[in-house]
């Protein structure tokens, strides 16, 4: 009764290496799909597609763009479609 999401299904795909200068670098793709809970002010279903592109820096560190699209937002409020674009960092150990 408290979820947010009632139900999930997503699914990506992700290659590596597919630059042969660049054996370290991956690219994917990924879609999800969620049916929203309906004790709450939500639409009914959300979607959200992602690409993103993990760069290799040097040593541990990796740098990931990705860009998401989710023609429909589950807040009743947001504009439609919604776009963000985000980096994050990953530094392994």
């Amino acid at each position: 009764r408290t979820m947010i999401a009632t139900c999930y299904v997503g699914i990506g795909v992700t290659g590596f290496g597919l630059i042969p200068a660049r054996p370290r670098d991956s690219v994917g793709a990924g879609v999800a799909w969620s049916w929203l809970n309906r004790n709450r002010d939500l639409r009914p279903q959300e979607t959200m597609l992602q690409v993103y592109d993990q760069v290799h820096v040097i040593g541990a560190v990796y740098l990931q763009p990705a860009l998401t699209l989710s023609p429909n937002p589950g807040e009743k409020t947001a504009r439609r479609p919604a776009v963000t674009f985000t980096v994050q960092s990953t530094v392994l150990f």
